[in-house]
């Protein structure tokens, strides 16, 4: 009497699994996001052509866009001075570039740590570490925080933060003319990165041997500073540390582990949550060797954006449950970049670089590209005994012109 087996994939909550024995596992996806359910995969938006931007803005440092739809660029003008260009929704250039100051060239302090619009003003540490602050990118700033030292930067509430190269915390707000002391610690910290998380504010700092350490600080009357983890890391950064804030928890990279294997030497990249009260690994990719990394919330999921300055491949990875997949297409340009960075900008990604020219590449809601989904290996039983398969179903929805899927299988015994 022949024997009948199933196997339906109605949600994805464990990428990297090689033999599915969970309802949610699979192997991998490429170009498809899931839905915030975790039930639906939907192809993910495609990428622009690299846009070149005008010749009186190059090395844009830092990204944002404003509540009315603006995309602002910070980077260097033609006369070497940090300078701000928009563009609007359809991505038209405004006319020229607007010098924000003449004795900075370009963003500094750590990235993505480094620029904000908030509380009605735009705040810019420059690569002279100076802060900047103005009511406007069109115009030039006032010189905000001039003691040379500023290396992180970042609003919690009503207040802006500043920790200077010792760790020193300042903060100031929209109303003040000048950054207070907020708390001045007793030995001198490496603040890579800082954020507000849960009424306290939250800080990564890198040891002398490497490893990173969290601590907290309340967010009004500071008496210490907590020690919360500490993370096994080598101390060695691609550009930074990759953190951000993703549904009110802290995401981060801290570093890579250098590791050989097949007589070739890789970089392993662990990724850890910490919920507020405690730390956990979620998963590790391994790669030939990044140039950069970055973490970033957009759309209601956590992306990862990679540089290999041996393939030049941009890869982006999702997170989904507690592991790293593939998310959006991969942007190859086959040059090598000098600097890059990815921001998160409403509905759009931007990617930033300066080859094959000083210019960027954008992906939105608007587009779709080509995805895949790789299921994990299925075990149905028998082990022995001949089998047959019968029927492979996918089910669709969505208005489209036209599309085509394309399905495979391949048995654990073969390549292709």
């Amino acid at each position: 009497m022949p024997s009948h087996k199933e196997w339906h994939q109605e949600k994805w909550t464990r990428p990297n699994v090689a033999i599915a024995r969970e309802p949610g596992d699979f192997d991998s996806l490429d170009s498809l996001l899931l839905d915030p359910t975790g039930r639906k995969l939907m192809r993910a938006p495609t990428w622009s052509a690299f846009t070149d931007l005008p010749d009186d803005l190059i090395n844009p440092m830092a990204v944002f866009r404003d509540r009315y739809g603006t995309t602002v660029f910070v980077g260097t003008n033609a006369s070497t001075d940090m300078a701000a260009l928009t563009y609007d929704s359809a991505w038209a250039a405004h006319a020229h570039s607007h010098a924000l100051d003449t004795t900075a060239q370009w963003p500094g302090g750590q990235m993505h740590q480094n620029c904000w619009w908030w509380g009605g003003w735009l705040w810019v540490i420059g690569d002279n570490v100076h802060v900047y602050r103005g009511t406007s990118y069109s115009a030039a700033l006032t010189d905000y925080y001039s003691a040379s030292n500023a290396q992180v930067l970042f609003p919690v509430g009503e207040h802006m933060y500043l920790v200077d190269n010792t760790g020193l915390i300042l903060r100031t707000d929209a109303t003040r003319a000048a950054f207070e002391t907020y708390y001045d610690p007793i030995v001198t910290l490496d603040v890579m990165f800082g954020c507000g998380l849960r009424g306290n504010i939250v800080f990564v700092a890198r040891m002398a041997d490497g490893t990173m350490k969290l601590y907290r600080l309340p967010d009004q009357n500071p008496i210490g500073l907590h020690e919360l983890a500490h993370i096994p890391a080598t101390g060695q950064h691609a550009t930074g540390i990759a953190a951000c804030i993703h549904n009110d928890d802290l995401y981060l990279m801290p570093g890579y582990n250098q590791v050989s294997a097949g007589g070739a030497t890789y970089q392993d990249y662990d990724l850890f949550c910490f919920d507020g009260s405690s730390l956990a690994h979620l998963d590790r990719i391994r790669q030939a060797a990044l140039t950069y990394h970055n973490l970033l919330s957009w759309n209601d999921r956590l992306l990862l954006h990679t540089y290999d300055h041996t393939s030049h491949n941009h890869l982006f990875y999702a997170l989904v449950g507690k592991g790293l997949t593939g998310a959006l297409p991969t942007i190859n340009n086959n040059t090598s970049i000098t600097y890059m960075a990815a921001f998160p900008c409403g509905d759009d990604v931007v990617v930033c670089g300066d080859s094959p020219g000083h210019g960027f590449w954008h992906a939105g809601r608007d587009s779709k590209s080509d995805g895949s989904f790789i299921t994990s290996y299925l075990d149905m039983g028998y082990p022995g005994l001949l089998k047959r398969l019968h029927r492979i179903t996918v089910l669709c929805d969505g208005k489209a012109a036209s599309y085509t899927i394309d399905i495979s299988h391949r048995p654990a015994d073969t390549t292709t």
